[in-house]
C-alpha cells in the first residue's frame, strides 16, 4: 500500500500550520488547506491588488486633470458635475483604492506566512459589502 506524503497544511479556523497527510484538523475537524495553495492565492491577490491599484491611480490622475481643466474652453474633455458628484467620485475611488491596498497586503501576508490573516480577510469582506451596497443604493436612487 503506497504511503501518503505529508505536506504542510493550515487550518482555516485554528490558524495552525502542521505537516501531515491528514485532510482534517485534529483540533476542530475543519478541512485543512495546503500551504502551497494559500501562497498561490496570496500571489494572485497581490498581483490583482497591484494591477487594480495602478489602474485606479492612473484613472484618478486622469479624472483629476479632467475636472481641473473643465474651466478651460480649449480642453478636450470637460466635467459637468458639481460638488456632490466630485464627492461621490472621491468616495468610490477611495473605496476601491483601500480595497486594492488591503487585498495586496493580505496577499503579501499569505505569501510570507502561508496562512490567511483573519483581520485582513474581514476588512476585504466588509469593503466588498460596502461597495455592493453603494452600487445598490445608487441603482435604487436612480429608479425613483
Amino acid at each position: 500500500m503506497p504511503q501518503v506524503q505529508s505536506v504542510p497544511r493550515v487550518c482555516p479556523k485554528c490558524n495552525r500550520i502542521t505537516e501531515t497527510p491528514e485532510t482534517k484538523c485534529v483540533r476542530c475537524g475543519k478541512p485543512l488547506q495546503k500551504v502551497a495553495t494559500i501562497r498561490t492565492l496570496g500571489a494572485l491577490s497581490t498581483v490583482l491588488g497591484i494591477v487594480l491599484l495602478a489602474g485606479m491611480s492612473w484613472l484618478s490622475w486622469w479624472i483629476y486633470h479632467t475636472i481641473s481643466a473643465s474651466g478651460n474652453p480649449d480642453a478636450t474633455s470637460h466635467f459637468n458635475g458639481g460638488s456632490r458628484e466630485i464627492a461621490f467620485i472621491v468616495f468610490v475611488f477611495g473605496l476601491v483604492i483601500i480595497f486594492s491596498l488591503t487585498a495586496t497586503i493580505a496577499g503579501i501576508w499569505q505569501l510570507i506566512f502561508g496562512k490567511r490573516n483573519k483581520l485582513l480577510t474581514l476588512i476585504v469582506i466588509i469593503l466588498g459589502f460596502v461597495f455592493v451596497g453603494t452600487g445598490l443604493a445608487v441603482t435604487l436612487s436612480k429608479q425613483n
